[in-house]
């Protein structure tokens, strides 16, 4: 595909407001490996990026989407892992581990994939990225080869600040830190203190009934803890091996990619739409 045909297709994408379509025809979507003439320089970042869906089933609208952010990482593999592979690593590699236990007792699969993708970064290293998200520029374009880790920040303004000292140390402090794409070395504190956090803060979730659980998701599993702990970190040990891109990854990350509104297996409800419901068995 052309670089002129890319912007076309990146440009109806920005445009696109989501709404209500029905689509049937579903294509499966395999992983791919890494051009590995493309990759020159060494990286401390592996050139993986991990992804989870509930199936490898997307829309075709959703998958040629997708393809498009691949073409873009030319230097990337990507891997994907549908709910039965998701459970099944974390349970072989972390069953002994009091987050699986977590992962187990979650009542919504956005808690699953959150916790798979801090584990499965931390294991291995590389790049997680929603599969139903894109960012539409190359991810070694938004950090340097020494770089230990990459994470950009929300348009939407945190609800608690953090401390002035750490504050000096955030290129966006008022932000939430945004947990549906970052990227790490294996073993990254950041996502040692995050695995942490969700296993220390967990049994304040249990046994609790929220109107919109969603808010609670965010403060256990998402965008809030992961909010929370990288200003820890920020406080520990600085920011000196940490990348950190502007608002949606400089303005290229896109939200929802055009389909992925139209899962498979069909889903009656966003988790954002459940009312008076725990997210902990």
């Amino acid at each position: 595909m052309s670089i002129a045909r890319k912007l076309l297709v990146v440009e109806d994408l920005m445009r696109e407001r989501l709404r209500p379509v029905r689509h049937f025809k579903f294509e499966e979507l395999a992983d791919s490996d890494l051009n590995r003439d493309k990759e020159v320089e060494p990286w401390q970042i592996p050139p993986v990026v991990y992804q989870t869906l509930e199936s490898r089933s997307l829309d075709v609208r959703h998958r040629s989407h997708s393809l498009i952010f691949r073409e873009i990482n030319p230097s990337l593999s990507f891997k994907l892992f549908d709910a039965r592979q998701r459970d099944e690593y974390i349970f072989e590699n972390w069953g002994s581990h009091e987050v699986a236990k977590i992962y187990r007792d979650s009542l919504f699969p956005v808690m699953k994939a959150d916790i798979f993708r801090y584990c499965v970064i931390y294991d291995n290293g590389g790049y997680y990225v929603d599969a139903t998200k894109g960012i539409f520029t190359s991810l070694r374009t938004l950090h340097s080869p020494t770089d230990a880790g990459l994470i950009s920040y929300e348009n939407n303004v945190a609800a608690v600040l953090p401390d002035m000292e750490v504050a000096s140390l955030m290129k966006c402090p008022t932000q939430y830190v945004i947990n549906w794409a970052f990227g790490f070395v294996a073993k990254h504190k950041v996502l040692e203190l995050m695995i942490q956090n969700i296993v220390e803060y967990s049994d304040l979730f249990v046994r609790q009934t929220y109107s919109h659980p969603k808010t609670a998701i965010l403060a256990l599993s998402a965008t809030g803890m992961f909010t929370k702990t990288v200003r820890d970190y920020l406080g520990k040990f600085g920011a000196k091996d940490l990348a950190q891109a502007d608002r949606d990854f400089n303005g290229t990350g896109l939200f929802r990619l055009r389909g992925a509104n139209n899962p498979w297996p069909p889903v009656p409800h966003h988790y954002s739409e459940a009312r008076d419901s725990s997210i902990l068995k």
